[in-house]
């Protein structure tokens, strides 16, 4: 077995800076005790139980227990309502199924920002070869690049310009 010998002016430096860090801790645990007490409160109010839990054969109509897991969702997040589904595997995903209900044949989508993340190019067709993107069903693609910005923390900024003339 080695013997690990660490500096002990490092491990002074560690001590200080975890000291430092002491309110930075103190604050974010803080935050997870008050998101914690919302969510067990949003479990309580709506009685959540183990058999919420079994597996649901066939379509889903009328499953009270994704209903209730929905109904929580809501609750702890502050929202007005939540769609959970564990078939929903990303954001991405998630973006895909959203922009798939809007967006029908002879839809245009307008991105504003450039051009999107690599992922998000495939499901909307700029890119790949899948049979789900949106321009393979019949949605239009149409982009406008951001501008130079001096007034941005990112020195780029949405053509609003362009977006209005659009």
């Amino acid at each position: 077995m080695n013997n690990i010998v660490i500096n002990p002016e490092l491990l002074n430096i560690a001590k200080e800076a975890e000291e430092k860090l002491q309110p930075y801790f103190k604050s974010a645990e803080e935050v997870c005790s008050y998101n914690s007490a919302k969510v067990l409160d949003a479990f309580l109010e709506y009685g959540l139980s183990y058999s919420d839990f079994a597996e649901v054969n066939g379509y889903g109509f009328f499953d009270g227990s994704r209903d209730k897991l929905e109904s929580i969702f809501a609750k702890a997040l502050g929202a007005e309502d939540a769609l959970v589904r564990p078939h929903i595997m990303s954001g991405t995903n998630a973006i895909w199924i959203s922009l798939s209900a809007i967006l029908k044949s002879g839809d245009t989508m307008l991105c504003v920002s450039g051009l999107p993340y690599d992922p998000l190019q495939e499901i909307i067709g700029i890119r790949g070869e899948s049979d789900v993107s949106l321009m393979k069903h019949g949605v239009k693609y149409e982009q406008l690049e951001l501008i130079e910005s001096a007034d941005s923390p990112y020195n780029q900024d949405f053509d609003y310009e362009a977006v209005a003339a659009r």
